[in-house]
Formats: structure tokens, sequence, C-alpha cells
């Protein structure tokens, strides 16, 4: 279990680190907050004061593993900014479609690995699938007919 005292700590790295972004890339980690929350809300314009705001707003309402993968989605986008530039959705020609679906298909492998090495150890049974890689398959299994 999470101790509150390291949320709070990460929170505020996360905070600091949606000083780094703005536009699309604030809208992408309000998208994923809302998710977490469960929240269905209509799309977000990037206009930056207002979505750091609701960004933060988000953030005090997220439970504390929901707050360590909140700041590692942060990281990942500040890493991204950093080696390709602003995140600008109405012009990127990047094919997020497929780009998620490989990405899930190394998940889904690096998943297998991770439970095969567990299982080896005896800290998992043979036929124990994690359940992440139960969900990863779900996904992609409804994906799988748009492919090429």
């Amino acid at each position: 279990m999470i101790s509150t005292e390291k949320a709070i700590a990460v929170a505020d790295q996360a905070r600091a680190m949606l000083l780094q972004l703005d536009g699309d890339e604030l809208v992408v980690l309000a998208r994923l907050a809302d998710s977490m929350l469960g929240i269905r809300c209509a799309s977000l314009e990037p206009t930056n004061g207002s979505i750091v705001d609701g960004v933060r707003a988000r953030l005090v309402l997220l439970d504390n593993a929901e707050v360590m993968i909140f700041a590692k989605l942060a990281r990942r986008l500040v890493e991204g900014r950093e080696a390709y530039g602003p995140l600008v959705l109405d012009t990127d020609e990047r094919d997020f479609d497929a780009q998620r679906d490989e990405e899930d298909l190394d998940g889904l492998n690096y998943s297998a690995m991770a439970d095969e090495k567990d299982c080896r150890k005896g800290r998992i049974g043979a036929r124990t699938l994690h359940p992440v890689s139960s969900a990863i398959i779900q996904a992609l299994k409804a994906r799988a007919e748009h492919w090429r």
C-alpha cells in the first residue's frame, strides 16, 4: 500500500511537471485523470490557465495509487515534449491508433515474460495470467478488426 506521505510528495512532483506542459498535453492528462475518476466529460479546450487548474483539481481527487500513475504519465509527457516538441494533436501526423496497438502488444509480451519468471520462482501458478494481460487482450481483440 502506498503511504499518504509518499503520495503527497509525488503529487507535488506531478504539479511541478504540469508547469512544463501546455495545450494538448494538459488536455491528455485531464482526460486520463477523468478516466481514473470515472468521469465522462466533453472535450476540453487547450486554454492553459483553466486546464492547469482543472488538472490540479483532479489531482486532489485521485487516490494514492492513482497519484503515482498520474505522476508517471505526466513524466512521460514531459519526456515526449523534450524528445519531440510540444504535442499539437490537430497537426500531428503520427498514427496513435497503430502506436497504441504496438505498445499494447509489447506490454502483453512483457507481462507474459514477468509472469513466466514469477512462475519459475514459485511466486505464481503455471496457469496464472496477470489481470493487466487479460485487460490488454480484451482491448486488442476489440481493435483487431481494424488492423491492416
